[in-house]
């Protein structure tokens, strides 16, 4: 069936330490591959630099519990607009939870939608708790993570957690 990913990376800044610049980062996804799904289109480049804080990657040490650890941020413009999106996407996926249980029925073993359905009610009832505000990327993320490990049966559960 057709699908769509999407996977987010974190490219270091010119000022932060790491093993890897963003434009060596950038250059090993670039390279050729002989994997038949790996087609790249496009040259990727870095993002230029930005002087807002509408997407800054800091340390906050305000919210730091534990001294010797620091917390990563990213934050967006709009947290929510964010929060929206991801709401109207997990009622998408309840609402098309019939046609994608019998498309499963179809070429698998049928239970695709109801697990997406288990996975979209457990990411809004994180909305719900406060757990998902858009005021922080990474915690958002890994509280949708959470939620579909915890309410998504079999392999899809361990899968897209």
């Amino acid at each position: 069936m057709p699908g769509v990913s999407l996977t987010l990376l974190v490219l270091p800044r010119t000022e932060e330490e790491s093993s890897f610049t963003a434009d060596e980062i950038l250059s090993f996804l670039d390279e050729k591959t002989d994997v038949a799904a790996w087609n790249i289109a496009v040259k990727l480049t870095p993002p230029p630099e930005r002087d807002d804080d509408s997407a800054e990657l800091r340390t906050d040490s305000a919210e730091i519990s534990n001294p010797s650890k620091t917390t990563r941020r990213v934050t967006v413009s709009e947290p929510g607009l964010f929060v929206q999106a991801v709401g109207a996407a997990c009622e998408a996926l309840k609402a098309a939870e019939p046609i994608i249980t019998k498309m499963d029925q179809v070429g698998g073993d049928g239970d695709c939608g109801i697990t997406l359905k288990n996975g979209a009610g457990g990411v809004l009832k994180m909305i719900s708790k406060g757990h998902i505000t858009g005021a922080n990327l990474i915690d958002d993320v890994g509280a949708i993570a959470e939620a579909v490990g915890d309410q998504m049966d079999g392999t899809s559960g361990a899968l897209y957690s």
